[in-house]
């Protein structure tokens, strides 16, 4: 069985893209969906360039 690692940091700052093409936005209020990700990014929607299959395991905020 892989050995699991936990690490702590802190959360400064927050950035989605709804698109490839777009900037990045600084927010301060998300929504998270399980398995999903963050709401208004373009991973979410599935159009980011590495929205293939899930190769790594969810992340614990």
């Amino acid at each position: 069985m892989a050995e699991k690692i936990w690490w702590e940091g802190d959360v400064v700052a927050l950035y989605i893209a709804p698109a490839a093409d777009e900037p990045m936005q600084e927010i301060t209020n998300v929504q998270l969906v399980e398995g999903k990700g963050i709401v208004g990014d373009r991973y979410y929607a599935k159009t980011g360039t590495h929205s293939g299959p899930m190769s790594s395991p969810m992340m614990s905020l």
